[in-house]
């Protein structure tokens, strides 16, 4: 089944978000992780049935949520690049949008992986439909700013993963200019992306 983590916005104008999760509750297993849940479903093959399914069920979601007359809010799924190519998710979406009758603009790919260049034709494809993208995991590296330019995605992630190693210090004053590193870090990344009209989330 899926559950929805809603996304904070600093932008009281802006539409609701919420990020999709799959989860398994096994009669025989128990709540079977995520971590799991994807090493059996690369095992078996079936990542084409599992992206069918949860967009399938995201679009369920959101028509129950339509036919309330309801602002409907911005779902997020995540897909690394490679799923697009090899997984018929653009086919997915078009076809599962369809069916349940679901504006473009209401799906976001949470875009991950480093090999952007394989997918850039489906993903601009996505774009031109309407569905927003947003690059996971952004590290403001040299090959990230790259993906930047030849994506343009209105949303860039980060996490405060990226910077565990400062985040555990041992003295008030190692947390002290850990944390104004950290700040310094996520104002110059937010800068650049406001200043090419894409929105910055920070998560973890």
């Amino acid at each position: 089944y899926l559950v929805y983590q809603t996304m904070i916005s600093s932008d009281e104008n802006d539409a609701e978000h919420k990020e999709a999760f799959i989860r398994w509750q096994s009669p025989d297993f128990g709540m079977v992780s995520p971590v799991k849940i994807i090493r059996c479903v690369s095992d078996f093959g079936i990542f084409k049935q599992l992206n069918d399914w949860i967009v399938g069920n995201v679009c369920k979601d959101l028509k129950a949520i339509k036919d309330k007359n309801k602002p409907l809010p911005v779902i997020h799924i995540n897909c690394p690049y490679n799923q697009i190519n090899d997984f018929a998710i653009v086919d997915i979406i078009i076809d599962k949008l369809s069916e349940y009758d679901i504006p473009a603009e209401n799906i976001c790919l949470e875009l991950v992986g480093k090999d952007v260049l394989t997918a850039l034709e489906d993903i601009i494809l996505l774009e031109e439909m309407g569905i927003k993208i947003c690059i996971d995991k952004f590290e403001n590296s040299e090959e990230d700013q790259e993906i930047l330019s030849a994506v343009q995605p209105h949303y860039i992630k980060m996490s405060l993963d990226i910077l565990n190693s400062d985040i555990y210090a041992t003295s008030d004053d190692d947390m002290l200019e850990a944390s104004k590193k950290m700040s310094k870090y996520f104002a110059d990344v937010i800068e650049k992306c406001h200043a090419n009209g894409i929105k910055a989330c920070i998560c973890g």
